[in-house]
């Protein structure tokens, strides 16, 4: 929220987490986006990308677990409402990160206790991300490889903030994609 803040030139006190919504700072702010957000779901549902579900179950079948790394302190909501809590080994959202002190993106705390817990070294780790700050906390990790999903047409602003492969959906790339792009960024190093 921060960062969205501060990209638009917006300053706001931080606040504090127990902000009531009503309240002008980061945080009560963060707070009515939350409430706004759990009414929608609420009357809506979730939904997933069925391409994304292939990819995840084609993994998990190869023998690779799968983390969530969020910095939403909805994911729990989200889970449970598409049923899906199920596939991810570990999840680390908002609420992790803040019990546990970790920063928000662009820094890539959530991706390493993601691997921490996973008890995979981050340079052997994949991370998929929608978000400029996601891919930049993605390419700031060190990680193996940093999938751009670019949905929202933001193509060129992924690969600039470090992503090393832009796809639209995730039906583009599958466990010998991920492999090969994982060889030829090592091989390039």
């Amino acid at each position: 929220m921060e960062a969205f803040l501060a990209s638009r030139h917006i300053a706001l006190p931080a606040g504090a987490p127990d902000d009531a919504p009503a309240c002008e700072t980061i945080c009560g702010l963060g707070n009515r986006k939350n409430e706004r957000f759990n009414r929608i779901v609420a009357a809506n549902g979730a939904k997933v990308y069925g391409s994304t579900l292939v990819l995840i179950h084609d993994l998990r079948a190869a023998g690779i677990r799968i983390g969530l790394a969020t910095s939403s302190r909805n994911a729990a909501l989200i889970l449970a409402q598409t049923q899906t809590a199920p596939l991810f080994a570990t999840v680390v959202d908002g609420v992790v990160s803040e019990r546990l002190g970790l920063r928000g993106k662009p820094q890539p705390d959530i991706f390493v206790a993601a691997c921490a817990n996973l008890r995979v070294p981050c340079a052997r780790a994949v991370v998929v991300e929608d978000a400029v700050a996601g891919v930049r906390a993605g390419a700031a990790g060190g990680f193996a490889l940093v999938i751009g999903v670019a949905r929202e047409g933001n193509a060129p602003e992924l690969r600039a903030a470090g992503a090393d492969l832009v796809v639209r959906d995730l039906a583009e790339v599958n466990l010998a994609a991920i492999d090969e792009r994982v060889r030829l960024k090592r091989d390039s190093v």
